[in-house]
Protein backbone atom coordinates (compact mmCIF):
# COMPACT_ATOMS: atom_id res chain seq x y z
CA UNK A 1 0.00 0.00 0.00
CA UNK A 2 1.53 3.63 -0.74
CA UNK A 3 0.92 6.24 1.49
CA UNK A 4 0.52 9.94 0.28
CA UNK A 5 1.02 12.93 2.66
CA UNK A 6 1.70 16.42 2.21
CA UNK A 7 4.82 18.61 4.23
CA UNK A 8 4.70 22.28 4.93
CA UNK A 9 7.94 24.06 5.66
CA UNK A 10 7.99 27.55 7.36
CA UNK A 11 11.23 29.36 6.32
CA UNK A 12 12.82 32.72 7.85
CA UNK A 13 15.41 34.64 6.58
CA UNK A 14 17.62 37.11 7.43
CA UNK A 15 18.01 39.76 4.58
CA UNK A 16 21.67 41.37 5.26
CA UNK A 17 25.12 40.14 5.89
CA UNK A 18 26.04 39.64 9.72
CA UNK A 19 29.23 41.44 9.27
CA UNK A 20 27.93 45.20 9.43
CA UNK A 21 30.60 46.79 7.26
CA UNK A 22 29.29 44.78 4.24
CA UNK A 23 26.05 46.92 4.39
CA UNK A 24 26.76 49.87 2.30
CA UNK A 25 26.40 50.42 -1.17
CA UNK A 26 26.74 53.53 -2.95
CA UNK A 27 25.70 54.83 -6.98
CA UNK A 28 26.23 57.41 -8.91
CA UNK A 29 23.48 58.91 -11.49
CA UNK A 30 23.52 61.91 -14.63
CA UNK A 31 20.89 63.53 -15.98
CA UNK A 32 21.36 64.52 -19.39
CA UNK A 33 19.67 67.19 -21.22
CA UNK A 34 17.70 65.33 -23.08
CA UNK A 35 15.82 63.85 -19.97
CA UNK A 36 17.12 60.42 -19.42
CA UNK A 37 19.05 59.51 -16.93
CA UNK A 38 22.72 57.04 -16.38
CA UNK A 39 22.93 54.83 -13.33
CA UNK A 40 26.04 53.03 -12.31
CA UNK A 41 25.65 51.37 -9.07
CA UNK A 42 28.10 48.71 -7.42
CA UNK A 43 26.21 45.09 -7.54
CA UNK A 44 27.16 43.34 -10.09
CA UNK A 45 24.07 42.06 -12.52
CA UNK A 46 23.86 38.11 -12.63
CA UNK A 47 20.44 37.59 -14.48
CA UNK A 48 18.29 38.64 -11.10
CA UNK A 49 17.42 41.51 -12.50
CA UNK A 50 18.93 43.67 -10.46
CA UNK A 51 19.86 46.40 -12.80
CA UNK A 52 15.79 46.84 -13.96
CA UNK A 53 15.09 46.82 -10.30
CA UNK A 54 17.66 49.69 -9.99
CA UNK A 55 16.53 51.21 -13.41
CA UNK A 56 12.65 50.78 -11.93
CA UNK A 57 13.77 53.02 -8.31
CA UNK A 58 15.65 55.48 -10.38
CA UNK A 59 12.75 56.17 -12.84
CA UNK A 60 10.14 56.36 -9.92
CA UNK A 61 12.23 58.73 -8.57
CA UNK A 62 12.50 61.15 -11.25
CA UNK A 63 8.85 60.50 -12.43
CA UNK A 64 10.60 58.89 -15.67
CA UNK A 65 9.00 56.23 -17.83
CA UNK A 66 11.28 53.49 -17.22
CA UNK A 67 12.81 53.91 -20.82
CA UNK A 68 14.38 56.80 -20.13
CA UNK A 69 17.07 55.03 -17.49
CA UNK A 70 19.54 53.64 -18.43
CA UNK A 71 22.01 51.16 -15.75
CA UNK A 72 25.61 50.42 -16.89
CA UNK A 73 27.93 47.55 -15.89
CA UNK A 74 29.18 48.14 -12.75
CA UNK A 75 32.78 49.44 -12.32
CA UNK A 76 34.71 49.92 -9.40
CA UNK A 77 36.40 52.96 -11.43
CA UNK A 78 32.86 54.77 -10.77
CA UNK A 79 31.95 53.23 -7.05
CA UNK A 80 34.63 51.82 -5.15
CA UNK A 81 34.79 49.26 -2.32
CA UNK A 82 31.78 47.65 -3.56
CA UNK A 83 30.17 44.74 -1.38
CA UNK A 84 29.44 41.42 -2.39
CA UNK A 85 26.20 40.99 -4.66
CA UNK A 86 25.28 37.83 -2.19
CA UNK A 87 22.58 37.37 0.96
CA UNK A 88 19.71 38.81 -1.08
CA UNK A 89 21.07 42.54 -0.28
CA UNK A 90 21.96 43.39 -3.73
CA UNK A 91 18.48 45.19 -5.20
CA UNK A 92 18.07 46.32 -1.47
CA UNK A 93 21.59 48.03 -0.71
CA UNK A 94 21.76 49.84 -4.27
CA UNK A 95 18.02 50.22 -4.75
CA UNK A 96 18.25 52.11 -1.72
CA UNK A 97 21.18 54.27 -3.06
CA UNK A 98 19.98 54.57 -6.48
CA UNK A 99 17.27 56.12 -4.93
CA UNK A 100 18.77 58.41 -2.49
CA UNK A 101 21.04 59.81 -5.27
CA UNK A 102 17.90 60.72 -7.77
CA UNK A 103 16.20 62.20 -4.76
CA UNK A 104 19.34 64.46 -4.58
CA UNK A 105 18.79 65.30 -8.21
CA UNK A 106 15.07 65.78 -7.84
CA UNK A 107 15.39 68.20 -5.01
CA UNK A 108 17.66 70.18 -6.88
CA UNK A 109 15.53 69.99 -9.74
CA UNK A 110 12.01 71.11 -7.58
CA UNK A 111 14.09 73.79 -6.30
CA UNK A 112 13.86 75.24 -10.04
CA UNK A 113 10.53 74.12 -11.05
CA UNK A 114 8.96 76.20 -7.94
CA UNK A 115 10.44 78.89 -9.31
CA UNK A 116 9.71 78.74 -12.71
CA UNK A 117 5.75 77.44 -12.03
CA UNK A 118 5.61 78.92 -8.54
CA UNK A 119 4.56 77.25 -5.79
CA UNK A 120 6.79 75.44 -2.98
CA UNK A 121 9.30 72.33 -4.05
CA UNK A 122 8.41 70.22 -1.43
CA UNK A 123 4.83 70.24 -3.75
CA UNK A 124 6.52 70.01 -6.72
CA UNK A 125 5.28 66.70 -8.72
CA UNK A 126 7.25 64.62 -10.94
CA UNK A 127 5.32 61.67 -13.06
CA UNK A 128 5.10 60.58 -16.40
CA UNK A 129 7.78 62.03 -17.91
CA UNK A 130 6.69 65.53 -16.24
CA UNK A 131 6.91 68.03 -13.60
CA UNK A 132 3.74 70.15 -11.63
CA UNK A 133 3.66 72.62 -9.45
CA UNK A 134 0.51 75.15 -8.48
CA UNK A 135 -1.47 74.49 -11.54
CA UNK A 136 1.72 74.33 -14.28
CA UNK A 137 3.05 71.81 -15.93
CA UNK A 138 6.54 71.12 -17.87
CA UNK A 139 8.15 68.16 -19.70
CA UNK A 140 10.83 66.92 -17.32
CA UNK A 141 13.50 67.43 -20.54
CA UNK A 142 12.28 71.12 -20.47
CA UNK A 143 12.83 71.34 -16.65
CA UNK A 144 16.39 69.73 -17.43
CA UNK A 145 17.59 72.00 -20.22
CA UNK A 146 16.47 74.91 -17.60
CA UNK A 147 18.88 73.29 -15.05
CA UNK A 148 21.73 73.17 -17.10
CA UNK A 149 21.23 76.94 -18.54
CA UNK A 150 20.98 77.97 -14.73
CA UNK A 151 23.66 75.57 -13.43
CA UNK A 152 21.77 73.39 -11.52
CA UNK A 153 24.00 70.27 -10.76
CA UNK A 154 22.36 67.69 -12.98
CA UNK A 155 24.55 64.43 -11.37
CA UNK A 156 25.20 63.17 -8.02
CA UNK A 157 26.71 60.50 -5.93
CA UNK A 158 24.80 58.52 -3.06
CA UNK A 159 25.33 56.42 -0.47
CA UNK A 160 23.40 54.17 1.88
CA UNK A 161 24.19 51.89 4.85
CA UNK A 162 21.61 49.19 6.28
CA UNK A 163 19.97 50.56 9.66
CA UNK A 164 19.95 48.87 12.99
CA UNK A 165 22.61 46.07 11.71
CA UNK A 166 24.73 45.04 14.51
CA UNK A 167 26.46 41.93 15.49
CA UNK A 168 29.31 40.60 17.70
CA UNK A 169 29.97 37.62 16.55
CA UNK A 170 31.86 36.37 19.83
CA UNK A 171 29.09 36.80 21.86
CA UNK A 172 26.82 36.18 19.04
CA UNK A 173 24.94 38.90 20.36
CA UNK A 174 22.92 41.92 18.70
CA UNK A 175 20.87 41.98 15.24
CA UNK A 176 22.55 40.11 12.46
CA UNK A 177 19.51 41.16 10.19
CA UNK A 178 17.44 44.22 9.37
CA UNK A 179 14.16 42.12 8.53
CA UNK A 180 13.38 39.02 7.40
CA UNK A 181 11.70 37.06 4.53
CA UNK A 182 9.19 34.55 5.07
CA UNK A 183 7.86 31.99 2.98
CA UNK A 184 6.65 28.32 2.98
CA UNK A 185 7.08 25.13 0.76
CA UNK A 186 4.66 22.67 0.15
Amino acid sequence: MLKRGIAFTPVKFGISFNVPFLNQAGALVHVYKDGSALVNHGCTEMGQGLNTKVAQVVANALGLPLSRVRVTATDTSKIANTSATAASTGSDLNGKEAEATALTIRGRLAELAAKQLGGHAEDVRFHDGAVESNGGQMPFDQLVGAAYLTRVQLWSDGFYATLKVNWDSKTLTGQPFYYFAYGAAI
